[in-house]
């Protein structure tokens, strides 16, 4: 709960826009908004969002979501690839010592 609520004021800080941005990528997701209508919402500085907003609008296919990952930076596709690296690698791990093996050397198969 605690970190929701920090989630949340993070979101909603700032002078407004950041909300008004927030609903906008809100209703693009949940389909009440084209992505050309959330593009005019996002502010500038929110350059992420802009780029896959600019590529979905572009393209006129909200499930295109190949061309709008690409539309990314290099350095952001695979900071993204990394992360699902390292979720993957905790969560072999954490099933791994649930499964109480032995924790103190490598077994056939690790």
């Amino acid at each position: 709960a605690n970190a929701n609520a920090n989630a949340n004021a993070n979101l909603n800080a700032g002078d407004g826009r950041r909300a008004e941005a927030d609903a906008a990528l809100r209703g693009f997701v949940d389909g009440t908004r084209t992505a050309a209508e959330a593009l005019e919402k996002v502010p500038m500085w929110m350059t992420l969002e802009r780029c896959v907003l600019a590529q979905y609008a572009k393209d006129g296919h909200a499930n295109d979501h190949q061309s709008a990952f690409a539309a990314l930076p290099v350095n952001m596709r695979k900071m993204y690839l990394h992360a699902v690296q390292s979720f993957l690698w905790n969560s072999m791990a954490s099933e791994r010592l649930a499964e109480m093996r032995s924790r103190s050397h490598a077994e056939e198969g690790d």
